[in-house]
C-alpha cells in the first residue's frame, strides 16, 4: 500500500506534457503489456508510474478488477461446479481456465490495496497528466450535453486513442450512440448514419451485439474478457470466449443464425470506421449548408450551431 502511495505521490510531481498534437495511440504499449501481464499488481504500479501513456486509467482498471472479493466468488464458482460434474461428469477445461485467471494474475495484491490505489486517483479527478482518462470524462460530458457538435471531437479523440479497454470498460460507445438527440427521445441508438429504435426489436438487438463486439479488437484485451472470466468463476453462463459469449445471449434474446451473420458483418463495419478515424460511423454529420440544424435537434439548436 505505501507503495502505491508513493508511486502517486510521485506522479504530482511530474510536469504537465506540452502536447498540442497529442499522440494518436499513446497507451499502445501498455495494452500490450496489460494483455501479457500474469501479475497484475505489478504491472499497476508501474502503470501509475506512466501517466502519459494512460497509466492511471490502467492502474484504476486494474485495481477495480481485483479488488473483488475473490473468495466469495470462488464459493459460487465451486457449488456451480459440483451441480455440472454430478450432471454431466467434468468441467471442461477452458472454464477452469476462465474461473481462475483473474484470481491468480490478482493473487499478489496486499489486503486493502486496490482500494487504496483507487481512493488516491480519485483525488487526481481532475489531473490532466492522463489522456486516456481525459478522454473518457471528455466522451461523457459531450454526450451529457446531447449536442453532436459537442459529441464529435471527443469521439474523433477516442478514435485516435484507438484502445479497446478505454472503449469498454465503462461502455463509452454506449453514450456516443445514445447521446443523439433524435436517438435519446426514442430511446434508441444512432449508429452507420440512422437511429435505430427499441421499438424496432431485431434490428436494435443486432445493433446493440455488434455494439459489444466492435469496440473489442481481435486478438487485444477488452473489459468484456473480464467480464466473462467473472461470470464465469461466479458460476454463471459461460463460454470460452467474448465472441461466443455474445452469440450465446443474441440467439438467447430472439436471435437468428441469420441475424448472427448480420451482427458479425455490422461489428466489422465498426471496427473498419475506428481504423479508419470515421466519427459519421457514431455521431451524426454537421447540418449542411442552408438546412436548419432544428431538424437534427429537436429540442433545440444550440447558440453555435445557430449562428
Amino acid at each position: 500500500m505505501k507503495t502505491a502511495r508513493a508511486l502517486l505521490l510521485a506522479c504530482t510531481l511530474l510536469p504537465a506534457a506540452a502536447a498540442a498534437q497529442p499522440p494518436a495511440r499513446p497507451s499502445a504499449q501498455l495494452l500490450r503489456e496489460f494483455a501479457a501481464a500474469h501479475d497484475l499488481r505489478a504491472f499497476a504500479l508501474s502503470a501509475l508510474q506512466r501517466p502519459a501513456e494512460g497509466g492511471h486509467f490502467y492502474a484504476r482498471y486494474v485495481a477495480s478488477e481485483c479488488g473483488r472479493d475473490y473468495a466469495a466468488v470462488a464459493r459460487l464458482g465451486e457449488a456451480a461446479m459440483q451441480k455440472e460434474i454430478t450432471r454431466t461428469g467434468s468441467v471442461p477445461a477452458w472454464r477452469l481456465e476462465l474461473m481462475q485467471d483473474l484470481p491468480r494474475r490478482c493473487a499478489s495484491f496486499a489486503p486493502g490495496e486496490t482500494t487504496s490505489i483507487l481512493a488516491g486517483l480519485k483525488t487526481r479527478s481532475g489531473d490532466t497528466s492522463d489522456p486516456l482518462l481525459v478522454a473518457e470524462r471528455d466522451l461523457i460530458a459531450a454526450a451529457r450535453s446531447r449536442h453532436p457538435e459537442a459529441l464529435r471531437p471527443a469521439v474523433r479523440r477516442l478514435l485516435q486513442i484507438d484502445d479497446p479497454v478505454l472503449w469498454t470498460a465503462h461502455r463509452l460507445y454506449d453514450f456516443a450512440a445514445q447521446a443523439d438527440p433524435q436517438a435519446r427521445s426514442r430511446l434508441g441508438l444512432f449508429l452507420d448514419g440512422k437511429v435505430i429504435s427499441p421499438a424496432d426489436q431485431q434490428s436494435h438487438l443486432e445493433a446493440r451485439t455488434a455494439l459489444d463486439l466492435g469496440f473489442c479488437t481481435p486478438g487485444l484485451p477488452c473489459a468484456a474478457d473480464d467480464l466473462l472470466r467473472v461470470v464465469c468463476a461466479a458460476g454463471g453462463d459461460c463460454a470460452p470466449d467474448r465472441e461466443r459469449k455474445a452469440r450465446d445471449l443474441y440467439l438467447a434474446n430472439g436471435g437468428s443464425e441469420a441475424g448472427w451473420r448480420r451482427v458479425t458483418a455490422l461489428a466489422d463495419r465498426i471496427r473498419e470506421a475506428r481504423r479508419s478515424g470515421t466519427v459519421s460511423m457514431f455521431v451524426r454529420q454537421p447540418p449542411r449548408q442552408g438546412r436548419s440544424p432544428r431538424a437534427l435537434w429537436p429540442s433545440g439548436a444550440p447558440a453555435s450551431a445557430a449562428k
